[in-house]
């Protein structure tokens, strides 16, 4: 084959071949529960082909520039070096489509994969990597590179996938620079810390300081005395991923899509959020929570966090500013493909454990314990040269099962069955003590008077959403002190803090900033969970949305909740009823006169759908309505 034409067609086969392997990686996702399931066929294609793009963007300039290098030594073997790299090249590329297939094809009908593999079974897949590699190099160069017939489709074909690719990306440009770009006012010429510290799963019932007879929160009742007090607040989300996101953004589930893994912010929304704001005004944002549930970069909070979960952007495979320019969808998923063949060559290689995501939440061994999600604490505040904003969520009293540090409520019981109450009431009393030893260092350190602190909790116990949790903010100004009886939701802190630094809250915050507490004892507190019947448990590779049953109009989304006054009504979408009931241990109680009916609630709740873009029209008019006694 001449000289050209080796050229001409390495580009073109190695171009396509990347092409082959986006198309099969997308083609696996876009058939299974991921981020793009509630995508529309647009927007599916736009990740297809901008994921192209970018990585046919960096292979097609190893390429130049070993062309460069033969055409600069112009010797007889710079043909057979350049072809040799288009071998390896290729063959990479397909042995690593080969070994991701396989492992798709196992997982989904035997169960089993290469993250499920442990100890020297890795090194089988590693094995088969090899073997495959060594038969695809025999293979590409006596078959693809060595003949020496060049179909005049085969330019044309890359051509327009090019193109196409190129013209998805100029078309998304302008969004993306509008949606990096933020108009808020003059903050205090000091900027104070901001520590926004979760705790998982807990009641407010079950918290002394909110009056339980137990007394789980010594440290926080005591402080509690200088903090402004949300006696009535809920979460947005009966699920970590759907309440973290919606509490970072300020936009509910219904708005973001984020409901729960694999789900992400697409779009405009994955730049509209608190970090992002506080990092435009000079805030180092530190985020320490848990792997996939509630990590920023997993969720695709874009340009908000510069470290989330002890590593930075820029140990991404693309650069903060490289994402910037555009291709937003394109850029996530390419991080997705290329972390997917990276984690299980690493694995298979015995270099580095591949982790599962869920296990996080499933099993009493975290990849980040409690301790250093603390000492992350510490740490963050300790090293900040500039105001800091930290995102840490603790996991102690996340059921079913808990391990505190001590039993006390439990002493001298064993953990015989889930949700027994003295051991959660003990892993409560466990992140108290964490609660007290942060303000004893803010304390010591003279950091007190120059930190805000705020406690939440992303659900109540048992993954609840209509059960009081608790809202708790101290401020560096003694001025906001108190109780605030008005109901309250997640969705009130990022516009609280905002206010308060005397920033603008953008127009897209659905909350309001409770420092004024003028908030009307009617006001809907609205919050959204995942089905029930779509998550399946598979043994130690924890929870998993099943595709079967997603399906439009609602797609993962299972129950919507109200909160009026002081009653709760949940509205199933799946299978078409109402329950509702009275939140007892509330203290905003109305005037019977503005207490609204069943069917006010369901045209509520179904209307927020309708406006968000849900099509409501299917869902029966009369369903089964039920008055349910239980306490909340």
């Amino acid at each position: 084959m001449k000289k050209n034409k080796i050229y001409k067609k390495t580009f073109l086969i190695t171009i396509l071949i990347s092409f082959l392997y986006t198309f099969m990686e997308w083609f696996f996702f876009v058939t299974k529960p991921s981020f793009m399931w509630i995508m529309t066929i647009y927007q599916k294609t736009e990740v297809l082909l901008l994921t192209f793009l970018i990585l046919a963007i960096p292979i097609s300039s190893l390429l130049l520039v070993v062309w460069i290098i033969s055409f600069l030594f112009k010797q007889n073997y710079s043909p057979k070096f350049f072809k040799w790299i288009g071998i390896l090249l290729l063959s990479f590329i397909l042995s690593s489509l080969s070994i991701i297939l396989i492992d798709n094809f196992t997982y989904t009908v035997f169960g089993f994969g290469i993250v499920s593999t442990k100890r020297f079974w890795r090194l089988l897949y590693a094995f088969l990597f090899v073997g495959l590699y060594i038969i695809i190099v025999r293979e590409v160069k006596s078959g693809i590179l060595s003949s020496s017939n060049f179909s005049p489709l085969l330019p044309r074909l890359v051509l327009f996938l090019v193109l196409s690719s190129s013209i998805f990306f100029f078309l998304q440009f302008p969004k993306v620079q509008k949606n990096n770009t933020q108009n808020n006012t003059e903050v205090f010429s000091e900027l104070p810390n901001i520590i926004l510290l979760g705790v998982d799963g807990v009641n407010a019932k079950n918290m002394s300081a909110y009056g339980y007879e137990r007394d789980t929160t010594p440290n926080i009742a005591e402080l509690a005395k200088e903090a402004l007090v949300a006696e009535n607040a809920f979460s947005n989300s009966g699920n970590t991923g759907g309440s973290l996101t919606s509490l970072l953004t300020g936009k509910l589930p219904s708005t973001t899509g984020v409901v729960y893994p694999p789900d992400i912010l697409i779009g405009e929304d994955a730049y509209q959020h608190l970090p992002a704001i506080l990092k435009q005004k000079g805030y180092h944002t530190v985020q320490i929570t848990m792997p996939s549930y509630g990590d920023a970069y997993d969720r695709n909070i874009r340009s908000g966090f510069d470290i989330a979960n002890f590593r930075s952007e820029d140990t991404q495979i693309f650069l903060p500013l490289v994402r910037k320019i555009g291709a937003e969808n394109g850029f996530y998923f390419t991080n997705i493909i290329l972390q997917r063949i990276r984690e299980r060559i690493l694995h298979i290689f015995l270099i580095k454990k591949m982790d599962n995501p869920y296990e996080a939440v499933t099993t009493p061994i975290h990849p980040i314990s409690e301790e250093e999600r603390f000492d992350g604490i510490i740490n963050s505040l300790d090293k900040a040269e500039t105001p800091v904003f930290i995102h840490a969520h603790m996991l102690s009293p996340h059921g079913p099962a808990f391990h505190p540090r001590e039993q006390v409520f439990s002493k001298g019981q064993e953990q015989s069955s889930t949700w027994m109450i003295d051991f959660y009431d003990d892993a409560i009393l466990d992140f108290d003590s964490y609660f007290g030893q942060l303000f004893e260092y803010l304390s010591e350190t003279g950091k007190k008077d120059n930190t805000i602190v705020i406690l939440y909790s992303d659900h109540g116990m048992q993954w609840d959403s209509c059960n009081r949790v608790p809202l708790m903010i101290w401020f560096s100004n003694p001025k906001y002190t108190g109780k605030i009886q008005g109901n309250v939701q997640l969705l009130d802190i990022a516009p609280t803090i905002l206010e308060y630094l005397h920033i603008n809250t953008p127009n897209w915050m659905q909350g309001q900033s409770i420092l004024a507490n003028d908030l009307s004892p009617t006001r809907n507190i609205i919050s959204l969970d995942v089905a029930s019947d779509i998550i399946k448990p598979e043994g130690e590779a924890g929870w998993f949305i099943q595709e079967a049953k997603v399906s439009p109009p609602f797609y993962q989304l299972g129950v919507t909740h109200l909160v009026h006054c002081n009653w709760w009504y949940s509205l199933n979408l799946r299978t078409p009823n109402l329950n509702y009931g009275e939140i007892k241990d509330s203290t905003n109680h109305c005037d019977g006169k503005n207490i609204i009916t069943p069917e006010e609630a369901k045209l509520i709740l179904l209307e927020n759908l309708n406006d968000e873009g849900y099509n409501i029209s299917i869902y029966p008019e009369d369903i089964p309505i039920n008055f349910i006694k239980v306490d909340k």
